[in-house]
């Protein structure tokens, strides 16, 4: 749930650069590509689980 959440997120920073790149609007389109990039890396802390289910006689 969380990756989808940040990875669309990402994709939306990514077209909304490529339309400020397309407009020349070249400050908020590497703004965006930024934003992106830092969205993709972030780190999404993850907690192991442990199920032991027991074994049928």
């Amino acid at each position: 749930m969380l990756f989808g959440l940040i990875a669309l997120v990402a994709l939306y920073c990514f077209a909304k650069a490529v339309i400020d790149f397309k407009q020349r609007r070249f400050w908020w389109g590497a703004a965006g590509m930024m934003a992106g990039i830092i969205a993709i890396s972030a780190v999404i802390p993850v907690q192991p689980v442990s199920v032991t289910i027991p074994v049928a006689r």
